[in-house]
């Protein structure tokens, strides 16, 4: 049984609280858990501590009493979303997130966003990117945490490799199948996990043009723009719009294409 989790008073800061053991294993675990601990609790009051010290509007811990991530947003008013853009701020996690690695931020390999651009014309839009991934994904217009790809409008040829939290990617591929299927983008290619046995993924390949599966394991580039380890899971990179058969000729070097329906 989970205890729960409760503050009688503020916590102070500790003075190395970025490199404490604790924070880190904290920040590993903050979107893979259900359940939440005194230790995660205090790493998210410091973490908006830190960005309160450049934003208005502190909150009050005192009294939270919480088990679950869901309990505490609603205790303090905020939604997940903004509790992980809590984080990312504060610098305890980036904007992509690998369950397989300590590593957290990941960009895509050129071979593959140049498939992208080949099958759809141009990349108009990332919505999920940085002004460093940007650099590799060259697109036309790029949205990063701070600005929120999820509230924005999306439009164009849409290029997307979402950040891999488990709170996150399950909106961001609703987010692309819904622009998709409502008209508002034209077409997407969005490369992700192959986790078929997840609902975000059934709900990927249920709305997807087509699919490739890509041979081996994708090597992303890391933060500091060198190849990375292969991840312990392999991929695949989705296609939504009207050029199939131009996705599965770009595709005939990367892997398998299946067409949907």
């Amino acid at each position: 049984m989970t205890e729960l989790v409760q503050f009688t008073e503020k916590p102070s800061l500790p003075e190395d609280w970025v490199y404490d053991d604790s924070v880190k294993r904290a920040q590993n675990l903050v979107y893979k858990a259900a359940t939440m601990t005194t230790e995660m609790l205090l790493v998210l009051w410091v973490a908006h501590e830190v960005l309160s010290e450049r934003r208005p509007g502190k909150i009050d811990v005192t009294n939270v009493t919480s088990n679950t991530w869901e309990s505490y947003c609603d205790d303090i008013g905020i939604s997940k979303m903004t509790a992980w853009r809590w984080f990312k701020n504060a610098g305890l996690i980036d904007a992509h997130v690998s369950h397989n690695s300590g590593e957290n931020e990941w960009y895509t390999p050129t071979v593959y966003t140049e498939v992208a651009r080949a099958v759809m014309g141009s990349i108009n839009l990332d919505p999920a990117s940085s002004e460093k991934a940007n650099t590799l994904v060259e697109a036309e217009t790029f949205y990063t945490i701070d600005d929120d790809g999820l509230d924005k409008k999306w439009h164009g040829n849409v290029w997307m490799n979402p950040p891999y939290s488990k709170e996150l990617i399950p909106l961001f591929i609703k987010k692309v199948v819904n622009e998709y299927l409502y008209g508002e983008v034209a077409q997407a290619c969005v490369i992700v996990n192959n986790a078929t046995e997840t609902a975000w993924g059934k709900e990927v390949l249920s709305n997807c043009s087509a699919v490739c599966f890509i041979t081996g394991r994708v090597k992303y580039i890391d933060k500091e723009l060198q190849p990375a380890k292969a991840p312990l899971q392999g991929q695949m990179l989705i296609y939504f719009g009207e050029n199939i058969k131009g996705f599965k000729e770009q595709c005939a070097e990367i892997g398998e294409v299946f067409i949907h329906g």
